[in-house]
This record gives C-alpha cells, sequence and structure tokens, in this order.
C-alpha cells in the first residue's frame, strides 16, 4: 500500500512502465514486467478509479509473479473498493500467514472491517499494523485516522492523529485532520486551535482560512469569521463560497449593505446561483427596498420556478402592500411546492385573515400548528387571531397546549397573563405576568396591548413598581 511513489503524486501518464503495458493490451502480445513495475500500473489504474484495469493488470500480474505478497494486497485493495469486502478479506487472511510482518496487511483489514463497522476488529488490526510499521509508522497513523473519519468515528480518529503529531509536530496534513475531527465533534474551541496552528505554518491556505470562518460563525464569533473570509478572499479572489459565507456572517450581525456586496459578487463567480439571488432579495427586503427585494425574488424564480422560498418572499411583500390576494396566491405557490411548511401556511392563515375568511384563517393556523407544535410565533399569531375574534378560552388553550416548550418566552407570558386578567382569572395572570416580566420587563406592552385597562389594575402596578429594573438600580 505504498501510495508515496513519484509518478503517482506526478499524475506522470507517460511512465514508461505503463505506457509499455498499454501498448501490450493494445497489440494483444506479452511483455515482462518486474513486480515493482506492476505495483506502478495497477496503483496508476486504482488512483485513476478503474478497478476493471486494475484487475486485468492484476491477473497478468499474478501469471508473471505468482509469490508476490504485494501484487495479491493490490488485488485485496481493489476488491476492497468495489464493495468486494469478503473476497478482499479473504486474501488478507492468506497474507497474513505469509506476509505477517507486513503491516499494510493489517492496516487493510483494519480499514476493511471499520467500513463493514467492526470496530473491534478494526482496531485490533490498525495495532497490529503500527506496532509492525517502522519508517512507515506516520503514514500508518494517518490512514488509520482517515478511515475512522470515514466511518465517522471522530473521537477515535483524533487518537491515532495526535500519536502521528507527536512523530512531526509540524505536519499540516495531521493539523488539519484534527481541526476538522474537532469540528465534526462541535468541540470547536479545539477545532479553531488546530486550523489557528495550521496556519501558523501555512498562511496562505486560503481554505484553511474559510474554514476557521465556518467554526467561528458556528461559535457566533461573526467579527472574527468576517475577518477569516477576508483572509481567504484576499489570498483567492474568485473563491466564491468565502464571499457566499462572508454574506451570511453579515446578514447575521443584520448589515446588510455588506452582505448585498458579498452576495453579489459571488454571483459574479456562479451567475445562475438560485440561493444568492434570493437572499439578496432578503436583504433589500429588510432594508424595507421592497421593489428591488422583488426583482430578486422574481430573477430567483427564473432560475429556479421551484425555489418555494421565493414565492414566498413575492407573498410577504404583496401582504406588506395590503395585497391580500396576492399573498394569498404566492404562498398557495409555495406550498403547491413544499406542502405542509409551516411558514407558508402562517402566510395563508393571515393572508384569509385580513380578507376576513375566518373559516379558512382558523383551518390553516390550526395546520400550521399541528406542523410545528413547537413555534411559538405560529402559536402567537393563532391566538392573536382567536382574541380577537373573542374566543379568550380557545387562545389560552393554543398557547396553554404546548406551553413546556416555551415556558421561557416573554410574550407567551405576556399573553397568557392578558388573555386570564380579561376572564378575571387573577391568580394566574400575576403567576404569568411575574414570569414575563422577570424575562422581559420593557417589553411589557405585549400585555397592555391585550388587557386593556390593566394599567389601572393595583396588582400589575404593584408587580410593574417590583420587577422595575430602573428602581432596583436606585436602591
Amino acid at each position: 500500500m505504498d501510495s508515496d511513489r513519484d509518478w503517482s503524486e506526478n499524475d506522470n501518464e507517460n511512465n514508461e512502465s505503463i505506457v509499455r503495458y498499454e501498448d501490450m493490451i493494445r497489440k494483444n502480445t506479452s511483455y515482462f514486467f518486474d513486480v515493482d513495475e506492476f505495483q506502478d500500473i495497477i496503483d496508476y489504474y486504482i488512483d485513476k478509479n478503474r478497478p476493471n484495469s486494475a484487475l486485468r493488470a492484476i491477473e497478468i500480474a499474478s501469471g508473471m509473479h505468482p509469490l508476490s505478497s504485494e501484487i495479491q494486497l493490490r488485488k485485496a485493495q481493489v476488491l476492497a473498493n468495489t464493495g468486494r469486502k469478503s473476497e478482499a478479506l479473504s486474501i488478507l487472511k492468506k497474507l497474513e500467514k505469509v506476509s505477517s510482518e507486513n503491516p499494510d496487511v493489517f492496516l487493510l483489514m483494519g480499514i476493511i472491517y471499520i467500513a463493514m463497522d467492526k470496530e473491534k476488529e478494526a482496531l485490533e488490526n490498525f495495532e497490529k499494523s503500527i506496532h509492525l510499521a517502522d519508517e512507515t509508522k506516520e503514514d500508518i497513523l494517518i490512514s488509520t485516522a482517515i478511515s475512522l473519519e470515514n466511518a465517522e468515528k471522530f473521537t477515535l480518529a483524533i487518537k491515532y492523529l495526535n500519536q502521528a503529531l507527536k512523530i512531526q509536530t509540524t505536519n499540516t496534513g495531521v493539523i488539519f485532520e484534527l481541526a476538522y475531527c474537532y469540528e465534526r465533534l462541535a468541540n470547536y474551541t479545539e477545532s479553531i486551535k488546530y486550523y489557528q496552528m495550521f496556519l501558523d505554518e501555512d498562511p496562505f491556505s486560503s481554505h484553511v482560512w474559510f474554514n476557521l470562518g465556518v467554526v467561528y460563525n458556528l461559535t457566533d464569533a461573526f467579527e472574527e469569521a468576517i475577518e477569516a473570509f477576508g483572509y481567504a478572499i484576499a489570498i483567492d479572489d474568485e473563491f466564491a463560497a468565502a464571499y457566499f459565507n462572508r454574506g451570511n456572517t453579515y446578514t447575521s450581525l443584520e448589515n446588510y449593505q455588506d452582505a448585498i456586496k458579498d452576495y453579489q459578487e459571488f454571483i459574479l463567480l456562479e451567475e445562475d446561483n438560485a440561493i444568492a439571488h434570493y437572499y439578496i432579495g432578503e436583504c433589500y427586503e429588510k432594508t424595507d427596498d421592497l421593489e428591488t427585494a422583488l426583482s430578486y425574488y422574481e430573477k430567483t424564480l427564473q432560475i429556479d420556478n421551484d425555489f418555494a422560498d421565493a414565492f414566498l418572499g413575492k407573498g410577504f411583500i404583496a401582504f406588506q402592500k395590503e395585497d391580500f390576494e396576492e399573498s394569498l396566491r404566492f404562498a398557495r405557490e409555495a406550498e403547491k411546492r413544499e406542502p405542509d411548511n409551516p411558514d407558508y401556511l402562517l402566510l395563508i392563515a393571515n393572508s384569509y385573515m385580513k380578507m376576513d375568511n375566518n373559516d379558512e384563517a382558523d383551518k390553516n393556523f390550526e395546520k400550521a400548528v399541528h406542523t410545528a407544535p413547537d413555534d411559538d410565533e405560529i402559536r402567537i399569531c393563532y391566538s392573536d387571531f382567536e382574541f380577537g375574534r373573542s374566543n379568550i378560552t380557545k387562545a389560552i388553550e393554543i398557547l396553554e397546549s404546548g406551553y413546556s416548550m416555551y415556558s421561557n418566552v416573554a410574550m407567551i407570558n405576556y399573553r397568557l397573563a392578558a388573555y386570564h386578567w380579561n376572564l378575571k382569572d387573577y391568580e394566574k395572570t400575576e403567576s404569568y405576568f411575574r414570569l414575563a416580566i422577570v424575562e422581559e420587563y420593557e417589553n411589557n406592552e405585549d400585555f397592555f396591548n391585550f388587557a386593556k385597562g390593566a394599567e389601572n389594575d393595583n396588582l400589575i402596578n404593584n408587580l410593574m413598581q417590583q420587577f422595575n429594573p430602573d428602581k432596583n438600580k436606585t436602591e
């Protein structure tokens, strides 16, 4: 399993052995090749992902060199690569008896076993391979780790990568794999550490700067992410994904103008990308430039007419313009493409509500809640709708039926306090009001908007004074 041959690294298709071998095949004649030459030929076909050609070369090589364990090892490798794992293991178990000191035999057995989800057998063979290795120990540790990564055994992979790193502390390949494994384990602090360690060795790797930016985003370190993506772009000004992800980061910071610039740079590189056009539309909508937003939603649909969220965007704009028939039409177009999407159902329900079609509004609110029972925004909208129809008991039921999922959401607690106040259930009013005001004192208008006259209620005023943060600061 020697993968370090110069011809392979240089992708040298004119290698003399390969040229002679393919000439032999074309002429249907027979030339002699020694074992090393056959290894080069077989490895060439493995590298080119041409398993049938590799197996044919192995068959010819086996005829010339029937006792070569290296040829049989490559046969096992090709069989394993093509899913014929049992056949590969059969060959390897025979090789184990005649080549018991060859670490590559046990390495390949470990790789096959881990792919078969036989962790115990895999680790036993990996350990044998590492024990037998001498100058190839670092390569075997890395191969072991990569195969464990492929099986999503990232904690185990880290163990072997750390062993490899002790052999060569500046091996950027190992450092990168450690960063990746920690990223997959959501240990972002360690992932960042190793990406930074990589960049200490190779500061001009645009892809590692990009990966670092992605991990910073995952930790909400948005300013650091922007800086990392910026370095990636400075190194490679055509790095489309870096522009796109920096645009996403600017959006997270509500810096929509800079987000638009990055998405537009991305579009210069990937002109027909529907998602980027849609995101630009969203940014313009966030800045209240509805006409420009609409033009980008339309461009999105020109690229991909099944892009449901673009129809939703057009629906939201129509809703803001109080064209509720149009908002309903676009929401229906979105739902047609993605049935049971709660966002689409919510716009449908709100559009019907504005059109005074309460039966259809009620039906779609209920369907939206059923589709996304943990979505507090949908429940709030539905409860507001029922409260507006004087169905206060039902409004309470809508919020209390899923209360355990959002018991710390102040807006819901304020609503429930207000609804119970309207029913003169002051014990529950106080209970919910206390929960809400502790979470968000400043948003207490969410209560008063639904409890007209409560500003003169002694219970409420006492609670307002008790939890007033300004009062507590002066005491």
